[in-house]
């Protein structure tokens, strides 16, 4: 035997291989089929529980998460309960492509050299890439929902100025433009306002302004905050309400930012993806074969 140092063999406690098994399985192909089926059911569910049903679930996008599921979710449940269903799959979803996609790019890295010259392995990168995104982007609208702020139904008339609860920023509504129907197919739509753009001076810390619009399908962020247009007035040209304000609901968006980080990360990966399955590419390929 020689003097050189004997390798030392490696441990591995009972622990430590259930919990590799266990992350194994729960990247397995098998459990994805699984789950796919079984939010393809409670989907379908969810589709027929909607129908009809928007006050039960448009307050969502109002309250937040944890209060909805709270209120609206406790106290509906046999047209909820799909809701209550989807959260733990979609989750289940999320540990499954994570683990799929780290055990697949720790066995690409551990060997660099030897794949990254080969276009099949960069395509494979690509369709990892947006595996990913998709987790952030699912964690981005979950941070949205449940540690989002918002403040509902706040009037704000014309030339007045409205100070956030947090009081980080100021909001003045300087100029209001109502747009009126004007074709003539629908008489009941004759004589009202479809739509108002308003437009908002930000002001922040420092005294500094930005200038926004808002309209009844345009909303507009600025410094974190999510402002939408709820209604305004007045409605018709004419009418006996000639106080002119709008009414917003804004929101304080946490999960923005990790949200438009994984639609970047998904449009990188889904171009990688194009690139290396246009037919030049692969005529190059098939070149360099041969």
């Amino acid at each position: 035997m020689g003097t050189g140092q004997v390798a030392q063999p490696v441990v591995v406690t009972r622990e430590n291989f259930m919990l590799s098994e266990l992350w194994k399985a729960m990247g397995s192909v098998q459990l994805s089929i699984v789950l796919f089926g079984l939010l393809f059911i409670d989907l379908c569910i969810g589709y027929l529980c909607l129908e009809g049903r928007t006050t039960i679930f448009q307050p969502l996008n109002d309250v937040g998460l944890w209060r909805w599921l709270k209120t609206y979710g406790q106290h509906n449940l046999a047209y909820t309960g799909w809701f209550y269903v989807l959260l733990p799959l979609l989750f289940l979803l999320a540990i499954n492509t994570l683990s799929c996609t780290i055990t697949k790019l720790t066995h690409l890295f551990r060997h660099p050299g030897r794949w990254w010259r080969k276009s099949g392995t960069r395509l494979t990168l690509s369709i990892h890439l947006m595996h990913l995104a998709v987790i952030v982007m699912l964690a981005g609208y979950l941070t949205s929902y449940t540690m989002g702020e918002v403040q509902q139904a706040v009037p704000l008339p014309l030339g007045k100025t409205l100070t956030l609860t947090d009081k980080k920023l100021r909001v003045t509504l300087k100029t209001l433009e109502l747009i009126p129907y004007e074709a003539d197919r629908l008489a009941s739509f004759s004589n009202r306002y479809i739509d108002a753009h308003a437009w908002l001076t930000v002001s922040g810390p420092g005294n500094t302004q930005q200038q926004i619009m808002v309209g009844m399908n345009r909303p507009a962020w600025v410094q974190g905050y999510l402002f939408l247009m709820n209604r305004f007035n007045p409605r018709y040209i004419g009418g006996m309400s000639s106080a002119r304000y709008i009414v917003l609901d804004i929101r304080k968006d946490y999960g923005g930012i990790i949200t438009l980080s994984g639609m970047a990360g998904f449009i990188l990966g889904l171009l990688g993806y194009l690139l290396h399955r246009t037919p030049f590419v692969q005529r190059r390929r098939s070149q360099n074969a041969t």
